[in-house]
């Protein structure tokens, strides 16, 4: 397994959970909304950071049924994970976020050819 996910990391998922909560919130989409999109059932609620961080575990334990917390994601995972969520809350609903980091870009821009 690659480096273990760091404690600013951790942090970072802190703040992109919140973040990504008061914006789905922000454009109107309630959990049920939100799961309707997704074609899951919930209840009507507004998101919090925690509810964003059971979505966010979610997705993770669909990627890595071997884990049951972020904090056994390698960095790798971790970038994963954000990737799948952001970008399938993206695709629904418009709504997006920077993944929050002190720390260097984990994603490698490849060169197109002229």
């Amino acid at each position: 397994m690659s480096d273990q996910r760091s404690g600013q990391q951790r942090k970072a998922i802190e703040v992109y959970c919140n973040g990504m909560a008061n914006r789905l919130d922000d454009a109107g989409f309630d959990k049920v909304a939100f799961y309707k999109l997704i074609n899951k059932s919930g209840f009507k609620s507004k998101w919090t950071q925690g509810s964003f961080k059971d979505f966010f575990r979610d997705v993770m334990t669909s990627l890595y049924p071997e884990l049951t917390s972020t904090a056994q994601l390698s960095t790798k995972q971790l970038q994963a994970v954000y990737e799948v969520v952001d970008r399938g809350v993206n695709e629904k609903t418009g709504v997006s976020m920077s993944f929050p980091s002190n720390e260097p870009p984990m994603l490698v821009e490849h060169e197109v050819a002229a």
